[in-house]
């Protein structure tokens, strides 16, 4: 349930974990740009960089929102919030 603003206001929340080789701090506020792809990654050229802007794109289409949290030779935590009357409607329509 929210606070605040959002108070009285049920939400979904999916955590996508890796354990992958982490993204630098530096590079967390532009993850989701298109064609971005983190600097010095062993991932580089395995795609153009347009998963994650998609994936925000979607999200917020839906009133919901992405996080991530990460730490380098660690892994890699995304977090999708989606307000519950928004997963409900698109369910319906399913």
């Amino acid at each position: 349930t929210g606070s605040g603003v959002e108070e009285g206001m049920n939400f979904l929340l999916v955590n996508i974990t890796d354990t992958g080789e982490g993204i630098p701090a530096e590079e967390l506020p532009f993850i989701f740009d298109p064609y971005r792809q983190a600097a010095g990654s062993s991932q580089k050229n395995k795609g153009v960089g347009l998963g994650l802007t998609i994936v925000k794109r979607i999200v917020a289409a839906h009133g919901g929102n992405v996080n991530v949290r990460s730490q380098i030779g660690v892994g890699s935590t995304f977090t999708v919030i989606l307000p519950a009357s928004a997963v409900r409607e698109t369910a319906d329509v399913a």
